[in-house]
């Protein structure tokens, strides 16, 4: 026995009944590899009296044993140890380091970028990094210079697609600043980025990164790529870029971007703000994925003499490219995701 419902005038073709997509945390599920919301952690209110820390507000997340502990006042490296009357929110908690510290605003410390795709990919936080928790994502040190990246356990040597959302805080007075946002471990020296985010490989051979033109009367950002190849140059048929061709969102804007790595054809292709910037290298994409190294992403500095001052809201990265639409989608997710947070990214 069958049980048949008739709706009338419906048009079943393929074309009218739209498609069904699965989705993680509200991002495409297909091909999604690894996805850091940086939720975990906490902003909290808080005070210290001896081993004991007395939280009386949260701005966001929770708190939790084993986690660093950060603001003005605090002792470097200062953990929870132990919950008290606090499980997660406000309460008391005990705290590693003895010490007396005003009521104030209390970040944790990332340690590593969990995965909120199910895959179990936890990024690991690279040596010299400086970050803390914010309630809109993570952020790096307040200092000029500092900056942070996570190493995903994602290989980088094929086919790709990324999404992120981030705002710029370099201030007026630094010009020339290109913080790195996503790129590969293997073009970053073995001693990490401790020693100023230095990158090994000054070519940055691909790297997504945010320019910052502070020499004109108002300070703006904008989202490109720095398109050189690994041999050093400009990317062939192509110099550095910016979607639209111009400056084209206020320094402490968020901004959401997603860039396709077509390994097949050699195409790259950047999405954000509203507009697109693509080029064709395959010799010299080939070049770039050839070597293993995992994707690198943060906020990092790119050379000396150039400053990092920035947060990142959250970060995905997916198997395979995507067309402009594929990006679109995945930039939708991401404010969706960034406007749960009381966040309007561009």
């Amino acid at each position: 026995m069958s049980l048949i419902i008739n709706i009338p005038d419906l048009d079943d073709s393929a074309s009218q009944l739209g498609v069904l997509i699965e989705t993680v945390a509200g991002f495409p599920s297909d091909g999604l590899q690894g996805l850091y919301l940086f939720e975990d952690g906490a902003v909290v209110t808080g005070s210290i009296t001896g081993n004991t820390l007395t939280v009386t507000a949260v701005a966001a997340g929770k708190l939790a044993v084993g986690q660093v502990i950060t603001g003005t006042g605090i002792t470097a490296g200062t953990t929870i140890t132990a919950l008290g009357t606090g499980t997660g929110g406000t309460g008391s908690y005990q705290v590693s380091a003895a010490q007396t510290v005003a009521a104030t605003t209390i970040n944790t410390a990332p340690t590593q970028a969990i995965d909120s795709s199910g895959n179990g990919r936890t990024a690991s936080l690279v040596t010299g990094s400086t970050v803390t928790r914010i309630a809109e994502g993570v952020k790096t040190g307040d200092a000029l210079g500092n900056g942070f990246f996570f190493d995903a356990p994602i290989d980088y040597t094929g086919s790709c697609s990324v999404v992120g959302v981030i705002r710029n805080r370099v201030p007026l007075s630094t010009a020339s600043s290109y913080p790195v946002i996503h790129s590969k471990t293997n073009y970053y020296g073995s001693a990490g980025v401790g020693a100023g985010f230095v990158q090994a490989v000054v070519t940055a051979n691909g790297a997504l990164f945010v320019n910052n033109d502070s020499t004109g009367a108002t300070d703006l950002s904008n989202i490109s790529l720095l398109n050189t190849k690994a041999a050093g140059g400009a990317w062939t048929g192509a110099g550095s870029g910016r979607p639209g061709g111009s400056n084209v969102a206020p320094r402490a804007t968020w901004e959401a971007f997603a860039l396709s790595v077509n390994a097949d054809t050699g195409e790259l292709i950047l999405r954000a703000n509203g507009a697109t910037m693509t080029f064709t290298s395959p010799a010299d994409l080939t070049a770039f994925l050839g070597p293993a190294g995992h994707h690198l992403f943060g906020y990092g500095r790119y050379s000396v003499p150039n400053t990092t001052l920035g947060d990142m809201g959250l970060f995905g990265i997916y198997a395979g490219a995507k067309d402009v639409a594929g990006l679109d989608t995945l930039i939708a997710s991401a404010k969706a995701r960034m406007a749960l947070r009381g966040v309007v990214a561009a």
